[in-house]
């Protein structure tokens, strides 16, 4: 009778230590799945963060551009308008890369979040 009681003990024991690594393991493949996620949104926001820091520099080299034209025909009467033409170009793509900044910011503060949310997982 008392090797049985042991028997069924050691049993129950057992089968509650399988449940709980069952479930151990079951919280870990959702972590490792939501962690997978998050490590395809992050490549995401990297491909989209380089895409606009391209565009900015194209932006900024196409201000610099048509401020050195300015420049150059500044000392001739004749280019007056386009002169002020090619300043008011160059500030227009300062802006557009200002504002392009501005999401770059923007995406890279949504990347820090997810690395945060990625290190609380396993953390």
């Amino acid at each position: 009778m008392k090797l049985a009681k042991v028997f069924f003990v050691t049993m129950g024991f057992f089968l509650i230590l399988s449940a709980l690594l069952a479930v151990r393991h079951q919280t870990h493949f959702l972590m490792a799945d939501n962690s997978s996620q998050i490590d395809q949104q992050i490549e995401q926001i990297d491909r989209e963060i380089a895409e606009l820091e391209d565009m900015k520099r194209g932006y900024e080299a196409r201000a610099i551009r048509h401020e050195n034209l300015g420049q150059m025909q500044q000392s001739e009467s004749k280019y007056t308008l386009e002169t002020r033409r090619h300043y008011q170009l160059a500030e227009q793509n300062r802006e557009i890369a200002e504002k392009i900044q501005l999401d770059i910011d923007r995406l890279q503060e949504k990347k820090q979040a997810l690395l945060k949310k990625k290190k609380g997982i396993f953390g």
